[in-house]
């Protein structure tokens, strides 16, 4: 879902919550994940990030923040990885930070799994 967060200086941003996966047994994921799905659609050689037919759109705002918003036209993504994946878009990457979870930083990116539906 996408939320806002106050930093230190009471200053909004929009970033996203994003829920880790704790308990994984073998290839089985344990808890009832359906209503926070994600799911991601191939545009050329880049990725769309989607929720309920919006997309993941990156925008820069004042002092180098980035907001994340749910809109009808998302960021194009690359996604890098073989078993544990990042997402990378015009220079930001998705990764925690006590703000949200979007920054220009390479250093601590979210590794996220990709699972296919089937």
């Amino acid at each position: 879902e996408v939320v806002e967060k106050a930093n230190s200086s009471n200053s909004i941003r929009i970033g996203l919550n994003i829920e880790g996966i704790m308990d994984v047994d073998g290839n089985e994921v344990v808890g009832n994940y359906k209503d926070k799905l994600w799911t991601i659609k191939k545009d050329n050689d880049k990725w769309l990030i989607g929720s309920n037919d919006l997309y993941l759109k990156l925008t820069q705002t004042d002092n180098y923040s980035v907001t994340a918003t749910l809109l009808e036209e998302g960021s194009l993504f690359t996604i890098n990885g073989s078993n544990v994946f990042t997402f990378y878009s015009d220079g930001y990457y998705l990764n925690y930070n006590s703000r949200g979870l979007i920054n220009g930083y390479s250093s601590n990116p979210c590794q996220i799994y990709i699972y296919k539906k089937v």
